[in-house]
């Protein structure tokens, strides 16, 4: 008895779908989530100022 759905992936599996095909589609998303580029949903960094005193100067405190 073939179970109708996967619990992995919590997706439905048509009955008439071969094993070959389910395989192949999982085998297609890993190797898109493998090539797709980790920092594309990584905001740009913002460059940030720090004030640095010079110790110097006779009026800085």
């Amino acid at each position: 008895i073939r179970p109708c759905g996967d619990i992995y992936v919590n997706r439905k599996v048509e009955p008439d779908r071969s094993l070959d095909d389910e395989i192949k589609r999982l085998n297609i998303q890993k190797l898109q989530r493998e090539l797709a580029d980790p920092d594309a949903d990584v905001p740009e960094a913002k460059q940030v100022i720090i004030g640095v005193e010079d110790a110097s100067d006779p009026d800085a405190e």
